[in-house]
């Protein structure tokens, strides 16, 4: 199993980062690898999600149930896609001034041979997500009272 993992400092609260995180429809506005989002379940302890990504001319889909602990932590698991196994959280940790967000993500694809050429392609999403988050914080709370 490869694993990834990236804390980001910012200067939004925990439960800014987590609204952020949880409007899953809202990604193909400001994730450039993301063409399409739909929430398939959704109550108030879980969403079923699909995500339609383009990235280096591979273009797939893959749909997580994530677990939700409200502010705090999302956590993901993979129904289907292009892994064998894909597992992970989003964390939000209170910060003076802000809060540290982080991802990590544990996975595998089920073709070896796969596993080798993407593994680098998926870093760079997950490492690119953290800073998109970031950078969204920045465009929807700035000037937020």
């Amino acid at each position: 199993m490869a694993e990834f993992k990236r804390t980001v400092r910012v200067a939004y609260q925990p439960h800014q980062m987590y609204d952020l995180v949880d409007a899953i429809e809202l990604y193909p506005e400001f994730l450039p690898w993301c063409e399409r989002a739909r929430i398939d379940h959704r109550d108030d302890a879980q969403v079923e999600a699909t995500l339609g990504f383009k990235q280096v001319g591979f273009r797939g889909d893959f749909t997580t149930r994530n677990t939700l602990n409200p502010k705090h932590r999302i956590e993901m698991e993979l129904l289907d896609g292009p892994f064998d196994q894909l597992k992970g959280w989003w964390g939000f940790t209170e910060k003076n001034y802000g809060s540290d967000v982080s991802l990590f993500l544990s996975y595998r694809f089920e073709n070896p041979l796969a596993g080798f050429m993407f593994a680098t392609v998926v870093e760079t999403i997950a490492s690119e997500l953290v800073t998109a988050f970031a950078e969204r914080a920045e465009t929807v709370y700035s000037g937020y009272d």
